[in-house]
Parts: structure tokens; sequence; C-alpha cells
């Protein structure tokens, strides 16, 4: 939002801000959680990234900031940043122990609680932290201040399930959607290394046999892997959410050769 750039900008004329998307569904963390978890792979060390979908503004709900692999992620304590932090933490060999809802913080990963108002713009509205708490302490600590002087520690942090393929048995795998883009294209939870180009595809009433390259191939739906390295059912041309009838938590099978 234009308000929560000025802001921060307010607080550090020379930030580069970089939108990754204003298409998260209203009170979707889900959906916030998975789209920032497949950006932070590409941005270098240092970057902060500022992620609010904040149902529970205003609420109990901690205000945290979390470091891991070089790369900071501010925002609300719902699981939001959870998908990112995993992501971040396997990519460097960092280990995550996840128990209860939670992840335990660990060196080298370090947490805090947003704890100190001399860091947040006044007065702070109850109902809009990004502008007041998360964005200020963002652009401190893209200028140089210390995470440990924003808050207190933590050493846990809220998180949502990414779900786990299964494998019912050798030759059968059985994933979900876990997105929908706004071209249509179902994202599965079934990562490139577990799909050879051979598999064959079942989702909804079709079958298909055999991974596409690009989206561009043939008129019918089609699997392929996409940006993210999960497997993808896409309608070239088309809309394959609306034209398989298929949303976000429905299985996706695969029979392997």
């Amino acid at each position: 939002m234009g308000v929560v750039k000025a802001v921060m900008l307010g607080v550090c004329r020379g930030l580069v801000i970089v939108d990754l998307t204003h298409e998260v569904p209203a009170q979707d963390v889900w959906e916030g959680a998975f789209q920032l978890m497949a950006a932070v792979p590409f941005f270098p060390k240092g970057t902060v990234h500022l992620a609010v979908v904040d149902p529970g503004v205003g609420t109990a709900r901690k205000a945290v900031a979390v470091e891991v692999a070089g790369q900071v992620l501010v925002g609300p304590d719902n699981g939001l940043l959870s998908l990112a932090l995993r992501k971040l933490a396997a990519d460097a060999g960092v280990p995550l122990e996840e128990r209860a809802g939670s992840l335990r913080i660990a060196p080298p990963m370090a947490a805090v609680e947003l704890a100190e108002p001399r860091f947040w713009r006044h007065p702070v509205s109850a109902t809009f932290h990004a502008r007041d708490v998360f964005g200020p302490v963002a652009a401190r600590l893209a200028a140089g201040v210390p995470l440990a002087a924003v808050g207190r520690p933590l050493d846990r942090l809220a998180s949502l399930p990414f779900p786990a393929p299964q494998r019912p048995s050798a030759r059968r795998l059985v994933g979900h959607v876990v997105h929908v883009d706004r071209f249509g294209n179902l994202v599965t939870n079934l990562p490139q290394d577990m799909v050879p180009a051979e598999a064959q595809v079942r989702a909804g009433q079709v079958r298909i046999a055999g991974l596409h390259p690009t989206y561009g191939q043939g008129q019918a739906p089609v699997v392929l892997i996409g940006s993210a390295g999960y497997l993808e059912l896409a309608v070239p041309g088309g809309n394959a959410a609306a034209q398989l009838g298929l949303r976000r938590g429905d299985p996706v099978e695969v029979e392997l050769p």
C-alpha cells in the first residue's frame, strides 16, 4: 500500500522497495504464506521482507521479526512467515524443529517480538499495524538497526502446515493443490524430484499422461513443473481451475512408471 511505503521512505529515504504482490485474497494467510515462500529464495542476503496478511490486527497476536540465512522476515505471528522461514532454513541447511503448530527458533536463527515503541509510528492505529508498526520497523532494520534492538527475544513462532505428499504404494503418490494462481493454474505440493517426466497424473475427472515442458503446448489440460519447482496442472490459453472444477485442497494422484 502506498501509505506504508510513504512511512518507510520517511524512515529511510534510500530504501529500495520491491512489491511482491497485492493480489492475496483478503484474510487469506495461507495464500500470503505460499507466495512469500515462493519469492524469498530469489532475494540477496541482507533483504528485509515485510509481509502483512493480518486478520488479527489489534488483537493479542504478536508482531515479530525473524532472521534466517541472512534475510529478515517481518510480519504478524499468525503463520504467515512460517513457509518462507522453512524454505530459507532448508536451503541453508539449518534444522528446524516443529511441534504443536509452532517452529522453534534457535541459533543461527533469531526472532523477536516487536516490543520497542520508539521504532514505531505514533499514534499507533489498532487497525493499521502495517503502517504504524511493521513498516517502520522493517525500514529501520533495512537501514541497519540490529534485530535485537527492535524487540524481545522469542524462541517460537506460529506455523502453518505445508502438507507432505503421501506414497500409498511404490508406484503411487498423492498430493494436493496448494495454490491457484491468477491464470487458474493449479500448483500442487508434489516437488519436481518426485515426479518423473513419464508419470501419469489424475485430478478430478481427468487423467493426463506425461509432463509437458511449457504452458503453451496443446489445448487439453497438461501437467508440468512450474517455476516454483512443483507439479502444476494447466490449460494452455485457458483456466485449469475453472475447467477442471478444482480448488485448493483437492487431491492430485500420480502413477509412477
